[in-house]
């Protein structure tokens, strides 16, 4: 289903055109899930197409983006996320060198990213790029299958340490989007998503802001808090608006990081 702006209200089916001059046509998109035992999987044959045309313009408006914003990722079992195999990732990105990280932008050394490894040959980061990948793959599958048009992925890896606070508080009360406005003149579907899998629990910070608000401010109301536990995973698109949160713990926190 897709909320028609101007006549307020739900429509089922919705319609499309391919081209400008050409015959509506329904929704080419479908997702089918599959549920036994303690497994589940989800086929798409086409991707989403409602959208298409949709608040396109000569201005260049964007099509609306009906995706959820964030969703969380619990491992199956079948995806064999052990302590033993969560323990063995955290040691592999222990040991990479110091160079290899980077400081996010406005958040010192308490806060550093995984970059260097997608620069092929520049610090021989290749067995550490593969070994997050196969880290990573069970959930990247997961969410393929729900979006079949996010084909390329990067990998890297976040580092927090102990006792730093939010991204919120270092960038002075402010979210952030990991992706610049360029993602909207995709389709909705092909637009880009990122996806953190904790091996240590992280907090996370993401705007959720009320319809009927009266200003277009972030107010601390409209933040959303949550604790994603070690082995989980969020997957959220280029819309959403967020930080990292506090790590107040004496421990120094690593997790994975995929990005479309």
């Amino acid at each position: 289903m897709v909320f028609d702006n101007k006549k307020k209200r739900w429509e089922n089916n919705p319609k499309h055109r391919k081209k400008s001059n050409s015959a509506v046509i329904g929704c080419e998109g479908r997702i089918t899930g599959y549920f036994r035992n303690n497994t589940y999987w989800f086929s798409s044959k086409n991707c989403h197409t409602c959208d298409r045309g949709r608040g396109r313009s000569n201005t260049g408006v964007s099509a609306e983006d009906h995706r959820p914003k964030i969703q969380m990722v619990s491992p199956a079992p079948m995806w064999n996320i052990s302590r033993e195999s969560k323990e063995t990732m955290t040691k592999v990105l222990q040991g990479c060198p110091d160079a290899w990280w980077e400081n996010l932008p406005g958040q010192g050394s308490g806060r550093r990213w995984l970059r260097g490894i997608n620069e092929v040959g520049k610090w021989n980061g290749e067995a550490v790029k593969q070994q997050i990948e196969t880290m990573m793959r069970p959930y990247l599958e997961f969410i393929k299958n729900q979006y079949p048009c996010l084909r390329y992925w990067r990998v890297g890896a976040l580092q927090t340490k102990p006792n730093t606070p939010s991204q919120y508080e270092k960038l002075q009360n402010q979210l952030h989007s990991d992706y610049s406005e360029t993602a909207l003149k995709r389709e909705p579907g092909e637009r880009p998503m990122s996806m953190i899998m904790a091996l240590d629990a992280f907090n996370f910070l993401y705007e959720d802001k009320d319809d009927d608000d009266g200003d277009e401010n972030v107010d601390d109301d409209d933040i959303c808090s949550i604790t994603v536990s070690s082995g989980h995973a969020i997957a959220f698109t280029n819309e959403l608006f967020h930080a990292g949160g506090e790590n107040m713990t004496k421990k120094r926190s690593i997790d994975c990081l995929r990005t479309s």
